[in-house]
């Protein structure tokens, strides 16, 4: 399918495509809400959750959804954190942010990009490194799998892969849509 996006302001209503800042983006096709990244500079500010250079291990508790490995926690910089401070900041007028699984992940790849495979008129400061999903990797619970955003090609499954859970990769938040 065709992607279909519209930006959305703090509180969570429509914007149009010439605004030029937005705190979201609503993928109509899905229904699903996206954070979007911002401060694309470099440096790393974990006391901005959007700042695009932040990576993050993978880190959750629940045994009933991290396949059987917690991951490696930290202080500010895995990803349990990261969407806590969203949810406690009422990101874009919500407090429902969560991991996206490797499925919801897949449908924002423009298979038709590269480096990022992302539409980046929507998803500004989009790396075309590996974003990480909730999702456990089926045949290793101490990784979790991953979109890999350099390339859209789908052939064999090159972009998504498993990637250990105590690395560090980038994360992108994602709510249910309305």
């Amino acid at each position: 399918d065709p992607h279909s996006y519209t930006k959305l302001d703090d509180q969570g209503n429509d914007l149009p495509d010439s605004a030029t800042y937005w705190a979201t983006v609503q993928d109509n096709v899905t229904g699903l809400i996206w954070e979007i990244k911002w401060a694309d500079d470099g440096v790393k500010d974990y006391s901005n959750s959007n700042d695009q250079d932040n990576t993050y291990t993978w880190y959750d508790p629940n045994p009933v959804t991290n396949g059987g490995n917690a991951g490696t926690p930290g202080d500010g910089t895995d990803t349990e954190d990261f969407i806590n401070g969203l949810n406690a900041a009422v990101y874009g007028g919500f407090s429902d942010w969560r991991m996206p699984t490797i499925q919801e992940l897949m449908t924002i790849v423009d298979r038709d990009r590269r480096s990022p495979a992302i539409d980046d008129f929507y998803f500004l400061s989009s790396s075309s490194n590996n974003y990480r999903s909730s999702t456990t990797y089926v045949y290793d619970a101490s990784c979790a799998w991953y979109v890999k955003f350099s390339t859209g090609d789908t052939d064999n499954g090159r972009y998504i892969n498993g990637i250990y859970k105590s690395g560090s990769s980038y994360v992108r938040a994602v709510r249910s849509g309305q």
